[in-house]
């Protein structure tokens, strides 16, 4: 007797969204869908709308563009979308926008500037060793941190990583540029708050690259700044108390959890470290290279580029399950974004093959049936979502929301 086939896990919605507001022949523009407090913002080419529990809003024209674009709540339920040096302050009933563009007289610092943090009546910007603020009201104000965060021995900005301040209170500006690694909060006003500074010896600083702290690399999780060095010294604070931290094994990847630092090294060996520098656990797993790591609530989460997925116990090290994600020989992993107790898996387009998406926990690997697609996430509701551009020469793209099916 054949077998029964087993019913979806999920059953999908599908949601045409804006994706420009004006088409054109032979282009197809992407979207791109970012959730801000209880609400989800589409972003297209020149286009926003926004996607409440599901129905999708009245599209919306603003400067800032390209589906790299990013949202960001604001104070009154506004929602500010960014790309680059360029904003747009929308209104929060979506109704009306005014946009904005950055300008500063230093031509290094204008190219590098993007924006990572909305406080109250501005927009936070960085880039090369500068944070500017942009009024609303269109005032730009810049604080120049060049000389205070880098050391003047060593003065490649580049080594410098800007993330959004814990709740989006301001910027934090790691620096990984000497010999010690150290954190500046800017807040809304430009006002500066150094946190201590965090020393490692030479030894523990070399590895894959030249000695030094991978700014770039840093994670910021809640409360919680953890910057990796190039060998296997961790600094990490916690609120404003600073932990020197040393790895067991060279730091490729690292991961935040509940209390600790989750790192990995090239050879696919996983090393927990809890925050008052205990080694919690170690593992090896059983297929070699990590491309992308994460930590969820019980859960850590490695995948390998050809898509070999493994879920360890973030308490004990123990490998709790292991899945592999379809791929041909050509493809590998684009994409992989926390998903409730999952992670969705995009892999990166090959040739004109189309890209299809898939989540993955420890129940295995579920198809999600939507063919092209450009992104994936959750929304404001914690629904899966998955985006890909219509049809070229339209203005729409398509949204599938993903709940779970019948049990």
């Amino acid at each position: 007797m054949a077998s029964k086939k087993k019913p979806a896990r999920f059953i999908a919605s599908e949601l045409a969204v804006a994706s420009t507001d004006v088409a054109e022949q032979g282009t197809r523009f992407p979207v791109a869908v970012v959730s801000v407090g209880d609400r989800d913002v589409v972003i297209g080419h020149h286009v926003v709308s926004s996607l409440v529990d599901g129905v999708v809003g009245p599209a919306l024209p603003v400067a800032a563009q390209g589906f790299t674009s990013r949202a960001f709540a604001a104070a009154d339920g506004r929602t500010v979308v960014a790309s680059g040096r360029f904003f747009a302050v929308v209104a929060g009933n979506f109704s009306s926008a005014a946009s904005h563009a950055v300008v500063v007289d230093d031509a290094e610092v204008q190219q590098q500037l993007e924006v990572v943090a909305v406080c109250g009546e501005a927009a936070l910007l960085a880039g090369a060793g500068v944070v500017v603020r942009a009024g609303f009201d269109g005032e730009v104000r810049q604080l120049d941190l060049r000389a205070h965060v880098v050391d003047p021995d060593r003065p490649e900005l580049h080594l410098l990583g800007y993330r959004c301040w814990p709740r989006g209170e301001g910027v934090v500006v790691l620096d990984g540029a000497g010999a010690q690694a150290r954190v500046t909060r800017v807040d809304a006003a430009l006002t500066t708050t150094t946190l201590p500074a965090i020393d490692a010896d030479a030894a523990s600083m070399t590895g894959f690259g030249r000695p030094g702290w991978a700014a770039t690399r840093a994670v910021v999780a809640g409360d919680v700044i953890a910057m990796p060095s190039e060998g296997t010294a961790i600094a990490v604070w916690v609120g404003d108390d600073a932990h020197g931290l040393a790895s067991p094994i060279k730091i490729r990847e690292l991961a935040v959890g509940d209390g600790c630092v989750v790192v990995v090294d090239s050879n696919a060996r996983l090393a927990c470290v809890d925050f008052d520098g205990t080694v919690r656990w170690q593992c090896v797993l059983p297929d070699g290279g990590v491309n992308h790591l994460l930590a969820l609530r019980r859960h850590v989460v490695t995948v390998g580029d050809k898509g070999a997925v493994f879920f360890v116990d973030t308490k004990t090290g123990a490998l709790v399950s292991s899945a592999q994600v379809p791929l041909t020989k050509a493809e590998a992993i684009r994409d992989v974004v926390a998903a409730n107790d999952g992670v969705i898996v995009v892999p990166r387009r090959h040739g004109a093959a189309p890209v299809k998406a898939f989540f993955v926990d420890v129940e295995g690997v579920e198809p999600l049936g939507h063919t092209d697609v450009g992104g994936a996430g959750l929304d404001a509701r914690g629904a899966l979502l998955t985006w890909a551009p219509g049809p070229v020469g339209g203005a729409h793209g398509v949204v599938k929301r993903w709940l779970p099916g019948p049990t």
